[in-house]
């Protein structure tokens, strides 16, 4: 957990980025429901612990992390606003019906989170976001 917070900050120093945003997904974890396999990876990750560790080692570069509240942001299109529950056609689409776009659903999702944290984003669909990238979290056994 160290590491992946370490490095997240280091990533955000070297960016020259100023505030870092974590989902408050953390806080209803225990309610959701993704089949056995998956609960049980979400569950044994502590979201909370990794949140703090961003948190007091981003202070020392005086980086702020806020947390988002991420509800609807999967519902929600980032391109126009409009609100649609069936929008998500299936696991990583997502077509607004509202005005036609066609996005990956979690850069959708991201899109909306990061609109709640920028007081005035620029909302059309090539805002700039690069590559995503993924970050392995390998879970090794306490032996405390």
């Amino acid at each position: 957990m160290h590491k992946i917070a370490r490095w997240i900050v280091e990533f955000a120093k070297t960016k020259s980025v100023g505030k870092i945003a974590v989902g408050g997904m953390y806080k209803n974890i225990g309610g959701m429901d993704l089949g056995h396999q998956n609960n049980e990876k979400l569950h044994r990750i502590p979201f909370g612990k990794l949140a703090a560790m961003i948190k007091y080692k981003a202070q020392e570069y005086g980086i702020e992390v806020v947390t988002v509240d991420e509800v609807y942001t999967s519902q929600v299109c980032s391109v126009c606003g409009s609100k649609n529950k069936s929008s998500c056609k299936h696991r990583g689409l997502y077509v607004c019906k509202g005005c036609g776009s066609v996005l990956n659903a979690g850069v959708n999702g991201v899109r909306n989170i990061l609109f709640r944290v920028v007081p005035n984003p620029v909302r059309d669909r090539d805002s700039g976001f690069g590559h995503s990238r993924r970050i392995r979290v390998l879970q090794t056994p306490n032996f405390a």
